[in-house]
């Protein structure tokens, strides 16, 4: 850990270093230490999943959040965002889209400031209507 809190982890996902998060993974995976590892946070309370929507890592997305792992897709950060916040903050259509796969995602999860990640996808209707239309599909199986 580096003194802002950064794992290894955490500065491979935030640089795209697919190898070695593959590598990381696959050596972990035998092992109890990957989830716990997974969420150790940065002193701004982010996960490497946190880091990955924020540089646009898509590939490393899909290899750390491989897992139903609710805890994970929802856990907020110092400023209450989850990774589908910062997804749409971004304006990251395919990230926000690989999201809505994830079984367990809190798509109504609210931020500190009482917002959640569709109020703030009003402004760019292709994210409005991919959020809308999952939040529809979701209320039908019900």
């Amino acid at each position: 850990m580096d003194s802002h809190g950064y794992s290894a982890l955490h500065l491979s996902a935030a640089k795209g270093y697919l190898e070695i998060v593959k590598g990381w993974s696959r050596w972990t995976q035998r092992r109890p230490a990957w989830p716990q590892s997974a969420r150790v946070v940065t002193e701004r309370d982010e996960t490497a999943l946190h880091l990955c929507v924020g540089s646009n890592r898509l590939s490393l997305i899909e290899e750390i959040g491989r897992d139903d792992d609710n805890e994970m897709v929802n856990h907020k950060d110092c400023e209450g965002n989850t990774l589908l916040h910062i997804a749409v903050a971004k304006k990251l259509i395919e990230i926000i889209k690989f999201l809505l796969t994830i079984p367990g995602l809190e798509i109504n999860a609210m931020n500190k400031n009482g917002f959640t990640a569709l109020d703030t996808s009003n402004k760019v209707p292709e994210i409005w209507e991919t959020l809308k239309l999952n939040l529809f599909s979701e209320m039908l199986e019900f």
